[in-house]
């Protein structure tokens, strides 16, 4: 992706999710002949809800201003393997929101454009597809979410709009079952817990506001982490994740700590990713997105995106910074074992070098293997590739879906 699409794609996916975020509110309200639900059927009683255990524990810093440069020509020369894999192009995705990799397939969310769930094997072929989108038992309003558990085979997708999670079949996409849920935007699922992330004011709650609600189905169990003046009416993206050791991780909206959560329902904080000028320091603050924008781009303050995409061995994070008056997203890689941080200089990503092979910010890992997407064409910038690569370039860029590049690194130096 050429750096220029950078600023655009980012001011695209932010507008999308604050409009997904409107139209909910929207829908909560005129769903049922057109007639506005009161606000006291949608409230959620939390007053006599048991909080959430924040663990009193000391996290690890990442300090991204001792960040060592290294661009992705290194990092090209860091890689001990690198596969590419051409996705299927007869249905096209539209806008990848969510990819997960598995022993066998490949999940892709497009909850945006084509509102469907694409299952591909390792080699690209498409499996079948979850396309369910209406109002009938078996199907979805919307697509918020997803999670897959292959040794259950389920594929659970957060029906946001619907108040449900509904569970597919990882054999064929086949419905297996319904069950009711809470307002929300993001989901997980541990041992038949539900772990909803809600928006400023979903809840419908006037005393009390939280970014988290543990719930057996759509029986509140826990709350947990209250909102701060900052985190009140923005949008909030997905910032749950799972760790190399398949334990879940989270990061409240704007955030520079990374909790991980506990079976016994509770979070110990993991990581403190440390900015010289962090929005996070305005937490106390109730400032509007626009005004959050305007401090990255107009006073170089920068802001840690919340998720990350972990291996055995590396983690990577990206946050927002300011370039050429936009914002684009800075990824950087922590060595776990040499406690090194490495800042990618995402202005080489796709550069007017000479090079072979390509590599992408991922998108998410499985085992100790990074996974990214990849669509260019025949871009006269790309003036020497691999072999491999160039073949599945498609001749008609427009319609076709993109290329998956899989690699893994060996020591960063």
């Amino acid at each position: 992706m050429r750096m220029e699409n950078f600023t655009k794609n980012i001011s695209i996916s932010m507008y999308r999710t604050l409009n997904i975020y409107i139209l909910s509110v929207i829908y909560l309200f005129l769903i049922g002949c057109n007639k506005p639900i009161p606000k006291k059927a949608l409230k959620l009683e939390l007053e006599n809800i048991k909080k959430v255990e924040i663990k009193n524990e000391y996290p690890q810093i990442i300090n991204t201003s001792e960040a060592k440069d290294i661009s992705t020509k290194q990092l090209t020369d860091c890689i001990s393997n690198i596969d590419y894999i051409a996705l299927d192009s007869e249905h096209l995705i539209g806008e990848i929101r969510k990819m997960i990799i598995t022993e066998s397939k490949i999940y892709i969310m497009d909850s945006f454009l084509s509102q469907q769930v694409f299952v591909f094997d390792k080699q690209g072929k498409l499996l079948f597809r979850i396309d369910e989108k209406g109002n009938g038992p078996e199907e979805f309003i919307s697509i918020w979410d997803m999670q897959v558990n292959e040794s259950k085979k389920e594929i659970l997708l957060n029906d946001a709009l619907g108040l449900s999670y509904i569970y597919y079949s990882t054999e064929d996409g086949s419905f297996i079952k319904r069950e009711r849920g809470i307002q929300n935007c993001y989901l997980a699922n541990i041992n038949n817990i539900y772990i909803n992330m809600l928006s400023y004011g979903q809840d419908f709650n006037d005393k009390e506001s939280w970014q988290l609600l543990i719930t057996d189905k759509d029986s509140i169990l826990y709350k947990g982490f209250q909102l701060e003046e900052l985190q009140k009416n923005n949008f909030i993206e997905n910032s749950i994740s799972y760790d190399f050791e398949n334990k879940l991780i989270y990061t409240p909206t704007y955030s520079d700590t990374i909790y991980q959560f506990c079976e016994n329902i509770s979070f110990i904080p993991k990581f403190v990713i440390k900015q010289n000028k962090s929005i996070w320091n305005k937490h106390n603050e109730n400032m509007t997105y626009a005004e959050i924008c305007k401090l990255i781009k107009e006073n170089n303050y920068t802001l840690f995106t919340g998720n990350i995409i972990d291996s055995e061995r590396y983690m990577l994070f990206t946050t927002n910074k300011e370039y050429k008056g936009g914002i684009i997203k800075q990824p950087y890689i922590w060595d776990k074992i040499n406690k090194i941080s490495y800042r990618w200089d995402s202005k080489t990503i796709i550069s007017k070098e000479n090079i072979r092979d390509v590599i992408t910010i991922p998108l998410t890992s499985y085992n100790d293997r990074f996974y990214g997407i990849f669509q260019i064409g025949k871009d006269p910038e790309l003036k020497s590739i691999s072999p491999k690569l160039a073949k599945l370039l498609p001749k008609d860029v427009e319609n076709a879906n993109p290329i998956i590049v899989a690699y893994q690194f060996k020591d960063i130096h």
